[in-house]
């Protein structure tokens, strides 16, 4: 992926239309059917798998595991990757190692896939949805700071939210289909509110800032590398075909949020789909 710099801007309006005429342009109806985000599997990929099987290093750990850590940590510059079962895994990971405890709140788009939900739960605290910008389907610097202005409360180098009592221990920005968050301004807003940063870069392999790859703006990063990933391992989910905004499922019906404007435009153009489930129908339409 190319820096945030260079990602086009989607007007406020007709945000469907314009993503299904850029779809088009590169996706042609009468040359499909186009595979969504099949995997390639080729060169010494078998050879590899075979050599997994015969040492019988299967798990977590052996010389492959190693060897895929320190690629990791070279391709995106971080001083050190540790491998885990999947992309949620590490997510919860990175939250503990950095302190949320049961009880907090933590700050995540609704515009996201529900692991990110998920791995806050985990660790018994609560997702805090807060709303997303067009531009990069981040979460929105200008909507966040306005909305923690309204609730929030720093005592020290704590944030407490007013309403709640909660503390909103984290900041969790989501680098959604790989396009990267505004982390900049993000950045100076957890400065200012105590934030501790934790980013969901699952989709954003190989996507930088400025020349800093994804994942390397807060205290730690995840990515993924399920099959629908830049890079797969293998790995697996269960998934909804059709997936909403994280606030409407019931299961966080009753979490704390922001105002979600732009998520819900975004629902109810049918786009709020980070597999791509249902596009094709959109397309269809």
């Amino acid at each position: 992926m190319s820096d945030r710099a260079a990602v086009p801007a989607m007007p406020d309006t007709n945000i469907a239309g314009c993503v299904l005429e850029r779809m088009n342009e590169v996706l042609p109806r009468d040359a499909g059917p186009h595979p969504l985000h099949a995997p390639t599997i080729n060169g010494n990929a078998w050879a590899y798998v075979k050599d997994c099987l015969d040492t019988g290093w299967v798990s977590s750990v052996g010389g492959w595991v190693d060897r895929f850590e320190d690629m990791l940590a070279e391709i995106t510059g971080a001083r050190h990757a540790v491998a885990t079962v999947n992309g949620t895994a590490a997510l919860h990971a990175a939250l503990l190692s950095v302190g949320v405890e049961p009880g907090d709140e933590v700050l995540l788009p609704s515009f996201t896939f529900v692991a990110t939900a998920n791995a806050v739960a985990y660790c018994g605290a609560t997702p805090h949805f807060v709303d997303c910008e067009t531009d990069s389907l981040g979460i929105d610097p200008v909507a966040l700071a306005a909305h923690l202005d309204a609730i929030g409360e720093v005592h020290g180098e704590t944030l407490i939210n007013r309403k709640t009592g909660a503390i909103i221990r984290a900041l969790v920005p989501v680098h959604c289909y790989g396009h990267p968050a505004n982390m900049s301004a993000l950045a100076d807003i957890a400065t200012r509110f105590g934030l501790t940063v934790v980013e969901d870069a699952a989709e954003s392999l190989g996507s930088t800032i400025g020349g800093t790859h994804t994942g390397r703006f807060g205290r730690a990063g995840a990515f993924s590398f399920n099959g629908n990933k830049t890079i797969t391992t293998g790995g697996g989910y269960a998934s909804r075909p059709f997936w909403a905004p994280l606030h409407r499922m019931p299961m966080y019906a009753h979490a704390p949020r922001a105002a979600l404007e732009t998520t819900e435009r975004l629902a109810a153009c049918g786009l709020t789909l980070p597999s791509g489930a249902g596009l094709a129908g959109e397309i269809d339409r």
